[in-house]
């Protein structure tokens, strides 16, 4: 065999070989490369920051706050706002860089916006969206004020996996609210399919009234007329008792009583709209009726956001009206 084939064929080899060694090199240096910038890169390679609580919960005298987060390991703070002021920071990503927050002097039915906001290893920042945080109640209307005591002022809701609830704030304020002429009789109607057209119709000639746009299936009443969750009864155009409310809280010399109902006794909507009717009798002893709101009605989500305590009240006695005194029962 010619030896200058040999030597060209032993060099190529050679050649080859040395190339091999050269490509698995770089390419073993990329990889360690790749693999170090997935688990440490900024959390701007991420795409989002997301405070772990939905919108629109309802909560008590403390908040945890913590973070969804792409690539927490890049992380080294999130700082909590509270409507562009801070409220504190955490620096641990094992438990998603959680803070309690403890309210300070909170208002009922008072809404705090929050947002958070994540700093990486390269002082690179990612902003999350803007929730809303609601302490207790969440406001679901604010009526006018009427030229008479005891209409209604304020509606709050908030509901839990279990309960749907209300508390109702009135301008000036009752004696015995189980007395008819010291009291009032509230109904919170409740439309569990969105449908004028079924329920306690608009149009319907049911004394003495009609309950705005909606058509009402159910009703909850306290006061002095009855205590009690309603339902409509189309085949005698009249309210029937369905059950006894979850809770009632209604003291004496007040403005403001708090309720609750088992959210199945409706049915366990999704959404219902909602109108509030009050009654209270002057000093001549005439009906004095008002609406929240005046027209129309507000739709709420029950979306069992509420996350506080659970207060239990005692139970207020069901009264007994005389006969030929009833208003939103119209017997």
């Amino acid at each position: 065999m010619n030896k200058n084939f040999i030597i060209n064929l032993e060099s190529k080899m050679k050649n080859n070989f040395l190339y091999l060694i050269i490509t698995v090199c770089f390419s073993l240096i990329l990889f360690s490369s790749c693999k170090k910038d997935d688990t440490t890169g900024p959390v701007n390679t991420n795409s989002f920051v997301v405070i772990d609580l939905s919108n629109n919960a309802v909560v008590g005298d403390t908040v945890t706050l913590s973070v969804k987060l792409q690539n927490k390991d890049a992380v080294t703070k999130v700082d909590y706002y509270r409507e562009g002021t801070l409220i504190n920071s955490s620096t641990n990503p094992a438990d998603n860089f959680k803070f309690i927050w403890i309210l300070t002097n909170p208002v009922l039915g008072a809404e705090y916006k929050i947002y958070a906001v994540a700093t990486d290893k390269e002082n690179k920042t990612v902003v999350s969206d803007t929730i809303t945080l609601h302490y207790q109640w969440r406001l679901l209307m604010t009526d006018t004020n009427e030229p008479w005591l005891k209409n209604i002022h304020q509606v709050f809701v908030r509901s839990s996996e279990t309960k749907l609830e209300f508390r109702v704030v009135v301008h000036g304020m009752w004696g015995d609210p189980f007395n008819i002429n010291e009291g009032i009789s509230c109904g919170i109607y409740i439309d569990t399919d969105q449908n004028p057209n079924t329920g306690l119709k608009p149009v319907a000639n049911f004394f003495p009234y009609k309950v705005n746009d909606i058509g009402p299936d159910y009703m909850l009443l306290a006061g002095f007329e009855d205590s009690r969750l309603f339902r409509w009864n189309d085949a005698d155009t009249s309210w029937k008792i369905k059950s006894d409310l979850n809770y009632l809280n209604m003291p004496n010399s007040i403005n403001t009583f708090e309720l609750g109902i088992n959210r199945s006794e409706i049915g366990n909507p999704n959404k219902v709209d909602i109108v509030v009717m009050n009654i209270s009798l002057n000093d001549s002893g005439e009906a004095k009726w008002d609406w929240a709101p005046d027209a129309g009605h507000v739709t709420y989500t029950v979306d069992g956001k509420y996350l506080g305590k659970k207060t239990v009240f005692k139970y207020n006695p069901i009264p007994v009206l005389k006969p030929g005194k009833t208003f939103l029962l119209g017997k």
